[in-house]
């Protein structure tokens, strides 16, 4: 179990593209991070700092990018994140 003092998170994640068969005959070009549909959840608290590393393998057909969106963890439920119409936080 950690402390409280702030820590370095080291995060990597790895591109994996392929082709998927969406309905029959027609398929789609998709990439993923670490073979995943989200990619991996990268936690930490207020002042950690994240050394965030993206790997993407030379046999890339094309750049990736990636974006960074920051959620108060006990707000999702059942994988959605929200707030109800009207609400703060």
């Amino acid at each position: 179990m950690r402390g409280d003092d702030p820590i370095t998170i080291e995060a990597h994640l790895r591109i994996k593209e392929g082709v998927a068969e969406m309905v029959p005959g027609t398929t789609m070009d998709f990439w993923t991070f670490d073979s995943g549909i989200p990619g991996t959840m990268i936690s930490g608290r207020v002042g950690d700092a994240v050394d965030f590393f993206l790997h993407n393998p030379e046999d890339s057909r094309m750049p990736h990018n990636v974006d960074f969106h920051a959620r108060d963890r006990a707000g999702w439920r059942g994988g959605q994140a929200g707030h109800s119409t009207g609400s703060s936080k």
